[in-house]
């Protein structure tokens, strides 16, 4: 509102300002000058009046409204001095320019009076009254139709603004009620603004934290799987020498050492397993699944678990097929994890699994059960969160890291599977897996992991390239134990110089971090452009998103510390006998 004044308020002093113009040029400028003063002081006055009864609106506004009428025809008076002036000194030519002036300006007072009669009455009269008397003065014809029109301009302005006037107060309080509720959505807005620039440095400084945790597991778990990689291989020697030797005090050390590692091992692969999920670096590989062939694959581990702890195991297969698009190797890591924490936190009664009945929606469902102490309904969401425990305030290593149904809920979003929750305490729980049903008919069979590659035969050779000399000991150590021809390198340009010799290994074992910010690929290159190509396998303890995409991508077999001895010569057998068969 105080900009349309502010434009009203320009406009009516631009029609004082040429008034006192025409006065003026005809020699009478002090008194123009004077007018004008006069006339902008009325004006301003009742200009500010006019803004102050809109920032506070009086309690009574009839004292108000009176006190801008009078302002308006205390302006009407001072203008219509004007008119005098002009038809007392001017010419015939400024008469009129002031009479077209004058009229114009009474024309265009009808916004400005807010459909207040009274105030275009008392405005209006002065002016055009003086105008109609000043040509009624000329004495001819022209001038009595002049002044009639003046007059009868008066009471038709009059008439429209009384028409108006009910309309135009209307008018005027919408406008006033817009402007505050522009003003108002204008706060909120600001308030909005304020708010999502918040909510971005809130975004930002979670991502940077996320990202520095990331960091600080891939590093932590970097550095702890590199001496639990040489103590699995000097176990695995270990076990080689008691089974030569017949001693069984060694024997008993051996299996000591690697239940520890077992335990440590799979605290570590779990942090990788998110790394592989948050990095993307996951390949799912669909195919129609039979789930009760799935289930029974699982089902002599998870049962001997059970029984184990003296529980019951029951599995529910049903007697329909089920089968499910989905990818076999992903789901039953999914579902082995609710099984093994259904074992571990179950103490009596029973655990198990079931495929329900199939739905019309086009979906299959399993069910892991057990009668363990159940989640409080409060808790269903955050069990999902990474490393978050129920009732282990001490982190007791033997519950693990609070990552598996972190990992179930990441595995079911790859495999665009949904899980859920049904728990109380003390009844137990029951975690639902919904799968998207098969069109196919014939499903693929689970394959089961194959036994062990067994020992012996012809004598390899291999290149091992790290850059820690302990651990190149301890590979070295265990594999020329088990037969192998090994050869040792620290670098890609150490491993450049062995081959440029007469050694040509079959295969080549590779850190993928070495020094000097160098990698396993690196010297693999390095190798391949001197004797040409020979099969490789990389090994790795980092778990950053970033490192697991750039080794996955290279092409090679990839392993994650801490590996078994056999683990890893079954790899680079492998490894020899895939360029074998590439090659033939």
């Amino acid at each position: 509102m105080s900009k349309a004044l502010q434009g009203n308020y320009l406009a009516i002093f631009a029609s004082g300002a040429v008034l006192a113009w025409l006065v003026g040029r005809e020699g009478a400028w002090i008194a123009a000058l004077v007018w004008l003063v006069a006339l902008e002081g009325v004006q301003l006055w009742r200009r500010h009046k006019a803004l102050s009864f809109l920032r506070e609106p009086p309690r009574d506004p009839t004292p108000a409204l009176a006190l801008l009428v009078n302002l308006f025809a205390l302006t009407g008076v001072i203008r219509a001095s004007a008119a005098v002036l002009a038809y007392a000194i001017g010419s015939t030519e400024t008469w009129m320019l002031v009479t077209m002036m004058m009229v114009g300006t009474v024309a265009g007072t009808v916004t400005a009076v807010g459909g207040e009669p009274a105030a275009m009455r008392r405005w209006s009269m002065p002016v055009l009254g003086t105008l109609a008397l000043g040509w009624l003065g000329q004495g001819t014809l022209f001038g009595v139709a002049v002044a009639a029109l003046q007059i009868a301009m008066h009471f038709i302005l009059v008439g429209y603004v009384t028409r108006i006037g009910d309309n135009g107060r209307r008018l005027i309080e919408n406008a006033l009620a817009l402007e505050r509720e522009r003003d108002r959505v204008q706060a909120a807005n600001l308030a909005i603004s304020r708010l999502a620039d918040e909510l971005r440095t809130e975004r930002d400084r979670v991502a940077a934290a996320n990202e520095a945790k990331t960091r600080f597991l891939a590093s932590a778990s970097h550095d702890l799987r590199q001496p639990l990689y040489a103590m699995s291989l000097n176990a695995s020697a270990l076990s080689d020498l008691a089974a030569r030797l017949g001693n069984a005090q060694l024997g008993r050390v051996e299996s000591g050492m690697r239940r520890a590692l077992v335990q440590c091992r799979s605290l570590l692969d779990q942090l990788l397993d998110i790394a592989k999920l948050e990095a993307q670096a996951v390949d799912v590989h669909w195919s129609a699944v039979d789930l009760t062939q799935l289930l029974l694959s699982m089902r002599p581990q998870y049962e001997a678990l059970a029984l184990d702890k003296g529980l019951a195991f029951r599995f529910d297969a049903g007697d329909v097929e089920r089968i499910a698009w989905t990818d076999a190797g992903h789901l039953e890591r999914l579902l082995g994890n609710l099984l093994h924490n259904a074992v571990k936190f179950t103490e009596q009664g029973e655990v198990g699994v079931r495929l329900a009945a199939p739905r019309s929606d086009g979906r299959v469902r399993i069910e892991v059960f057990d009668t363990g102490p159940g989640i409080a309904s409060d808790e269903h969401e955050r069990v999902f969160e990474e490393f978050y425990q129920i009732g282990n305030p001490s982190r007791d290593r033997a519950r693990g890291l609070g990552l598996g149904l972190s990992i179930v809920r990441r595995l079911a979003a790859l495999l665009h599977a949904e899980v859920s929750i049904d728990s109380v305490p003390g009844t137990g729980s029951s975690f639902a897996v919904e799968l998207p049903q098969a069109k196919l008919r014939q499903p693929s069979a689970h394959v089961a992991a194959p036994d062990a590659r067994p020992r012996g035969g012809a004598s390899r050779s291999v290149l091992v390239i790290d850059d820690e000399v302990d651990l190149l000991e301890d590979i070295d150590s265990l594999l020329t134990l088990r037969g192998w021809s090994v050869q040792t390198a620290r670098s890609a340009d150490e491993a450049r110089a062995r081959v440029m010799g007469e050694v040509r290994p079959d295969v080549l074992l590779a850190d993928f971090r070495l020094a000097a910010g160098a990698t396993g690929l690196d010297a693999i290159a390095a190798v391949q452009a001197v004797v040409g190509a020979v099969p490789a396998v990389i090994v790795t303890g980092d778990t950053a998103p970033q490192r697991i995409v750039e080794a996955a991508e290279a092409g090679f077999p990839v392993l994650h510390k801490p590996i078994e001895g056999d683990a890893l010569e079954d790899a680079l057998y492998d490894a020899i006998e895939r360029a074998r068969a590439t090659a033939a």
